[in-house]
């Protein structure tokens, strides 16, 4: 049902790259566009960017890293593949759900977030709270989606890559599962991690 918001720019531009004559893997995509938010990031927060969070270079080195030796399906091969189109609608919902609730639990202790994620913490603490989160959140995967919209449509093959309904799903929801699971344990993870 198409790919995360998150990894649907770097897919286009995968798709789109004879367009600019090269021939990378995914990886080097991931990393250059995470690389951008994190660019992003100092731009909003100008002096208030800690120099901790420049370890989002690192972290986004790994996980393109991983999408290099990883791709095409080796990680969940034990999950069964979804016999129908409801199946696969309630793995985008589990997905969207476990999502939530991963970026919550790394979030509200403030460690180091992946670099979509930042630009979320880094719009939302340059509103001073206003704009919660969850909202930035969903801000940014629905630009990120549209980002890939419009290099999917505009570059040759002038297909949609790899974004359907599930990718939409995911940019809608994550952010509610966010903010649903930060009323849910905020308090208490906050108070634990001491922060």
């Amino acid at each position: 049902l198409g790919i995360s918001p998150v990894s649907a720019t770097p897919y286009a531009l995968e798709r789109a790259q004879g367009v600019f004559g090269l021939e990378l893997h995914l990886s080097y995509y991931i990393y250059f566009v995470f690389a951008l938010l994190i660019l992003l990031q100092i731009v909003i927060l100008r002096r208030k960017y800690a120099p901790v969070q420049l370890l989002q270079f690192a972290a986004s080195f790994l996980l393109a890293f991983f999408v290099y030796w990883t791709d095409r399906g080796h990680l969940l091969s034990f999950l069964p593949e979804p016999g129908s189109y409801l199946m696969m609608i309630v793995y985008t919902l589990v997905s969207a759900v476990l999502i939530g609730a991963g970026v919550s639990l790394y979030i509200l202790p403030r460690l180091i977030p992946m670099p979509a994620e930042g630009l979320s913490l880094a719009w939302s603490d340059a509103t001073n709270g206003r704009l919660k989160f969850h909202d930035a959140k969903n801000i940014v995967d629905i630009s990120l989606l549209s980002i890939a919209v419009v290099i999917s449509l505009s570059a040759p093959p002038h297909k949609l890559a790899a974004v359907r309904e599930g990718t939409v799903l995911i940019a809608l929801l994550v952010g509610r599962f966010v903010g649903m699971f930060n009323r849910l344990w905020g308090a208490r993870l906050t108070a634990w991690f001491g922060k």
